[in-house]
């Protein structure tokens, strides 16, 4: 199951850079950004509202403060990249700021071993030297 969902995520995210581009094709960053707000807000919020309920009973409306604060945080710094996302799919080819933008799980590694004591190892370590080898390498014009 769990590389099952993990492919999901992989097409699912590779969907979206070419849907973002082709919207971007049709209206500015701004529009763009309320469109995919608006469609979130439509799509999922009684999804979620749903399993929230069916997996947590009348008590999973009760939601922690600190969800609320961490929740607040995880969409400001979604937002503010998303936002530049747009504007640099503007400026590149969707393959090439997907692919390098792709590399943000190195700044999520290096943030979690010093806030969340969580240890990387060498092989992370090697993975984290790659992953910016790879994006020198795709950075570099033909």
């Amino acid at each position: 199951m769990f590389w099952f969902l993990i492919a999901a995520v992989i097409l699912m995210w590779g969907v979206w850079g070419i849907a973002e581009k082709m919207a971007l094709a049709h209206g500015n960053p701004w529009q763009t950004l309320f469109a995919f707000l608006t469609w979130s807000a439509v799509a999922f919020t009684p999804v979620a509202a749903y399993f929230l309920y069916k997996f947590n009973g009348k008590t999973g409306f009760q939601i922690n403060k600190l969800v609320w604060v961490w929740a607040f945080v995880a969409v400001a710094s979604n937002g503010l990249a998303v936002i530049a996302f747009r504007y640099a799919l503007l400026r590149e080819g969707a393959g090439l700021v997907v692919a390098l933008t792709a590399a943000y799980p190195i700044v999520t590694a290096i943030i979690s071993t010093i806030f969340l004591k969580e240890s990387l190892g060498w092989v992370g370590y090697l993975g984290i030297i790659l992953t910016c080898a790879g994006v020198y390498l795709i950075s570099l014009k033909s």
